[in-house]
């Protein structure tokens, strides 16, 4: 299977630390040389996002652990950053917690990355992206919708609009992978070698679930992504 469930890693040593009640330690670990390093201020997000949950609390300061230089990973120890996910997660991670630079950072970063109206399915950064994916795109969309919702019109949506309309765009006359828009009006989606939607796991170079066609959740984004476009020329206008 092409998922291994053990990872065979060489294991040099282990640290051995005695804590008492109500102390903390950090082990950090850099593949560089560490000129400065800047402790985050917890107290500072859990001061914009108020919970008296002792486990939304933890839950909230570990989201941290997913959020990169370059943007979010969708987990960890082999994921790297998904376009789905990211824009998937960015409301609960970032746009309550009031997270707004690096929220603006990840929809900049994005936006370069954008290739035939398609946001990349997983970024490749320093190595080539992957754009088999029907959704991170109309995710992107819909990211940028919660953003004006919970944020408000800020004036950052401007910024993304030329994003947005290449998007609808390309999947009105037809991009790659198959994805175009029907006569009917819906997304219609298919490759022979890849799965386009989250349902995307691949044994011998095979996607197990292929969902060629018209998926359900595709549509109400596509739904979701055209309302917030008809109405992307007021919001700026604001």
């Amino acid at each position: 299977y092409e998922y291994s469930y053990t990872e065979i890693m060489f294991s040099p040593g282990y640290f051995e630390i005695n804590l008492k009640k109500g102390k903390e330690v950090s082990i950090i670990f850099s593949d560089s040389i560490l000129k400065s390093f800047k402790i985050e201020n917890k107290s500072k997000i859990l001061n914009k996002f108020k919970t008296k949950s002792l486990l939304g609390k933890i839950l909230l300061l570990r989201s941290s652990d997913f959020i990169t230089e370059y943007g979010i990973v969708a987990g960890y120890p082999w994921f790297t950053s998904w376009g789905r996910d990211t824009f998937i997660s960015i409301p609960g991670l970032l746009l309550y917690p009031e997270r707004i630079e690096e929220v603006r950072k990840i929809f900049k970063i994005a936006s370069k990355y954008i290739k035939n109206g398609l946001v990349p399915n997983i970024f490749g950064f320093k190595n080539p992206s992957s754009y088999n994916s029907v959704d991170a795109s109309l995710f992107f969309i819909w990211a940028l919708s919660k953003y004006v919702e919970i944020i408000g019109n800020d004036g950052f949506v401007k910024s993304m609009k030329d994003s947005t309309l290449e998007i609808i765009d390309n999947y009105i006359k037809g991009t790659d992978f198959g994805i175009k828009m029907d006569s009917d009006g819906l997304i219609y989606a298919y490759s022979p070698s890849k799965s386009l939607t989250w349902m995307d796991a691949v044994f011998r170079g095979k996607p197990i679930t292929q969902r060629g066609g018209k998926p359900v959740e595709i549509q109400s984004l596509w739904y979701n992504a055209l309302k917030f476009v008809k109405n992307m020329d007021l919001l700026l206008i604001e």
